[in-house]
């Protein structure tokens, strides 16, 4: 984005993708907890590429890449939100990660 102050966030999704991964991961899989981090590495490079493949139209611009980056973020969040409705006995732990 140009600005060398810019965070991983600044396109949004890449934490949410990671956070969807690893609370999948916790909730369906809860004997394979030492996955979590490398789920969450997983899941937040798909979540990167399906923010590039959204905003990519003759090159990916700045401006492309935030809107999609909101746009998947909010999906993302609306995923982990959902999860955590549905199974609060899974990840009451959780909570306080996210």
């Amino acid at each position: 984005m140009r600005n060398p102050l810019a965070g991983p966030n600044i396109i949004g999704g890449v934490s949410a993708g990671g956070g969807l991964a690893a609370l999948i991961i916790l909730i369906l899989f809860p004997e394979f907890y030492y996955l979590v981090p490398a789920g969450a590495f997983i899941g937040s490079l798909l979540a990167t590429l399906f923010i590039y493949a959204l905003a990519w139209k003759d090159g990916a611009l700045p401006t492309r890449l935030i809107l999609a980056g909101v746009a998947v973020s909010s999906l993302l969040n609306a995923g982990i939100n959902g999860l955590m409705i549905f199974h609060p006995d899974r990840v009451a732990g959780v909570i306080s990660f996210m």
